[in-house]
């Protein structure tokens, strides 16, 4: 994140879980500002997989979660890996929808 102050980066100091949201404590490493950050419990909670490690996240992605369900339900009707790939609103290849069916890609999400 940013210093609102210089636009430089900040680091974090210390982060505190609090019932309904996360509270980082952030310092700015050009101006060392100090401020304070805040996110939604829930979008903390989700980064991270089921042992507590963060998850990985995918900067290439061209799936959403949204396409990835709609090409397992097409498969899960008995649709031909052809017409899951046609599922999604991005137009993924037939080989990337099928990695999507089998596992081998977006694991994580059951």
């Amino acid at each position: 994140m940013n210093c609102p102050k210089c636009g430089a980066t900040s680091r974090v100091t210390t982060t505190e879980q609090l019932q309904t949201y996360v509270r980082r404590y952030r310092k700015c490493t050009n101006c060392k500002y100090k401020f304070v950050t805040h996110q939604n419990l829930e979008e903390y909670v989700s980064k991270f997989d089921e042992n507590g490690r963060p998850r990985k996240k995918a900067r290439a992605a061209k799936l959403t979660i949204d396409d990835v369900k709609r090409i397992r339900a097409a498969a899960a009707e008995g649709k031909s890996t052809f017409e899951c790939s046609l599922e999604c609103e991005c137009d993924c290849t037939v080989s990337t929808a099928y990695k999507v069916i089998t596992g081998r890609t977006w694991a994580w999400l059951k």
